[in-house]
């Protein structure tokens, strides 16, 4: 038999409904020859011609004597011959002679184990991993654990806004005629949904029209700049930032947080032209960098592209971007240069860049897929996995230490916990 080893059990051995249920017989190691045989630990040789009649015969010690018509070729390639005995391979079943395949699937209730689909092989039975599950020690195992769920919904069609800051995650709903800004407190031992103050529909940033602004947190502190400049405190509401002008005034910018400064790469501006330009803004002074202050993004003018901060660099991949929506990049925080990355598997405009152990994680919400650079090699990871299978509308959002994804399921909105990377 041949055993196809699931996914998810890689370590598995080849199997048999014999070695399920008995055993395994000990048997002295028999080789067919042309004319005779080998047997035993002696390896004696026997001449065989006829039936068996114990004539004739010599070999190592504890060597048999004994002729007889060899019965090996009798037995189906799919079996084994010892001892002038047709056994059928594992995954086989008959007398030796005759081996048909066993279907595994049928044949043995949970062959390949929960989470999975078992496709029956000649010889072997193949297992796969249910979508939304990933292969284990332990099996299939979910990719995704539901953390709560929300009576509300993000407007199909447009890009929810979200941000994570101090054990928060920030969230709002970008239409105008359904407006609403709440945040999920993740790190209480009670987790629980909060409803925050909705910005403004007047300020055309929370307007159902599209990617307009770019949404950063810095502490528990949200801060939204397209075609305004806001920021928002739980005591107060929405507030503008004044320094927020014309000479730095992007829509479909890429932002990304380290301490207290937030950095801006790209996006359209007041001209409705994209930029490749990348400036700050410290939220302790309230003052921008001017555009230019530092290099420009290599593959040249993006909008809507992703970006996340690690502790020595920023990542950006996505967007649209002269040639590709798939190109990454990578910008030194101690060197101040920029670098170009491969491609990435899939275009991705309003893409979502969140920190993963080893590398960074690219979500595309709105069409369900996940990649991951892996920076010790300097490679997308081969590892493919989506959003949780049942939802839609996506927004991933994470630190180093998790990684949440928060979108539409039936009956409302869910913030689901990456448990597995696959």
């Amino acid at each position: 038999m041949r055993y196809a080893a699931p996914s998810m059990r890689t370590s598995f051995a080849p199997l048999s409904l014999a070695a399920l249920f008995f055993a395994a017989p000990t048997f002295l190691a028999c080789t067919n020859l042309l004319g005779n045989f080998t047997e035993g630990a002696g390896g004696a040789t026997v001449t065989s011609t006829s039936a068996v009649t114990g004539t004739g015969g010599t070999g190592g010690s504890g060597g048999s004597t004994a002729t007889g018509a060899g019965s090996c070729g009798e037995c189906s390639t799919n079996a084994t011959c010892m001892n002038l005995t047709c056994s059928c391979k594992m995954g086989y079943e008959g007398d030796g002679k005759t081996c048909n395949d066993v279907d595994e699937c049928t044949a043995i209730s949970g062959f390949c184990g929960p989470d999975t689909t078992c496709s029956n092989t000649d010889g072997g039975a193949d297992c796969t991993c249910l979508p939304g599950f990933t292969n284990s020690p332990s099996g299939c195992t979910a990719i995704w654990k539901l953390e709560k769920t929300l009576s509300q919904t993000f407007t199909a069609g447009y890009s929810p806004h979200a941000g994570i800051g101090n054990g928060r995650i920030f969230f709002a709903n970008d239409d105008s005629t359904n407006p609403f800004f709440n945040s999920y407190s993740y790190a209480l031992p009670s987790p629980v949904f909060n409803k925050e103050g909705p910005m403004p529909t007047s300020s055309n940033d929370f307007c159902g029209c599209g990617f307009g602004a770019t949404f950063s947190v810095v502490g528990d502190t949200p801060y939204v700049f397209g075609n305004y400049g806001q920021n928002y405190l739980t005591a107060s509401g929405w507030q503008p930032v004044p320094t927020y002008v014309a000479a730095v005034m992007r829509g479909e910018a890429s932002s990304a947080v380290v301490g207290s400064v937030i950095y801006l790469l790209g996006g359209r501006n007041g001209s409705n032209m994209d930029q490749s330009t990348m400036f700050t803004y410290d939220t302790k002074s309230n003052q921008f960098g001017l555009p230019g202050d530092l290099p420009v993004y290599p593959w040249g003018p993006v909008s809507g592209a992703g970006m996340t901060a690690t502790p020595d660099a920023l990542y950006v991949a996505g967007g649209i971007a002269q040639g590709s929506g798939q190109h990454a990049a990578k910008f030194d925080l101690a060197t101040k240069t920029w670098s170009m990355l491969p491609d990435m598997p899939f275009n991705g405009f309003g893409a979502d860049l969140v920190p993963s152990p080893g590398g960074v994680l690219v979500g595309d919400g709105q069409n369900k897929k996940l990649a991951r650079y892996l920076i010790s090699t300097g490679e997308w990871s081969k590892a493919t996995f989506t959003f949780p299978p049942d939802g839609d509308n996506w927004r991933l959002v994470g630190t180093s230490m998790a990684t949440y994804a928060i979108g539409n399921v039936v009956g409302g909105l869910a913030v689901f916990r990456l448990a597995n990377l696959p």
